[in-house]
């Protein structure tokens, strides 16, 4: 299987929505989530990031991978949106004066989880970081079976925010320096 690494465009944006329904929708029935209310608003959320960073350029960049013309998987950062700024406030973490980038919209299609699709689009957005100067990273996540995924990519969380989903889901947080 030949896999594809490209900058979104606006016409990956029906694919994508499709991608994310079908991506959250298996996490929410893995993790045993019901409230079908909180997932489409997560949905929602989503879908209107990735229409926000398609219209934008700026500090945002999405990547997508594409096998032929099927967007499989995603990736992004952004300069910290306003759910990470109150997860931020929550915590003791300080980065004072640092330029930091939020790793996001970080997706796999459920059939093609497993495949190291995650890892080459992690592999070509710290290339990207890298080049640009940012001093650190950070990503946060509620679900619980991606914090093994996270911890191997990113090492341990910084700190965890317990119950702060309105599912009750634990939050962890991961705020690392770049080498």
């Amino acid at each position: 299987m030949e896999v594809t690494i490209t900058t979104l465009k606006k016409e990956h944006l029906k694919n994508i929505f499709q991608l994310i329904r079908k991506t959250v929708e298996s996490t929410f029935q893995r993790e045993g989530f019901t409230d079908v209310e909180i997932m489409n608003g997560e949905i929602d959320r989503i879908n209107k990031r990735f229409e926000t960073l398609a219209e934008n350029s700026g500090e945002s960049k999405v990547l997508v991978a594409l096998v032929n013309t099927r967007v499989v998987g995603t990736i992004g950062i952004d300069k910290l949106s306003e759910s990470f700024l109150k997860i931020f406030k929550k915590t003791k973490l300080k980065v004072d004066g640092q330029k930091i980038i939020e790793i996001c919209l970080v997706y796999v299609l459920p059939e093609y989880q497993g495949q190291r699709i995650a890892t080459k689009l992690i592999n070509q957005i710290f290339e990207y970081i890298k080049s640009n100067k940012y001093s650190y990273y950070a990503l946060y996540s509620g679900y619980a079976d991606t914090i093994p995924i996270w911890r191997k990519f990113f090492g341990e969380e910084k700190c965890m925010l317990k119950s702060y989903f309105a599912d009750a889901a634990d939050c962890y947080i991961w705020l690392n320096k770049i080498n």
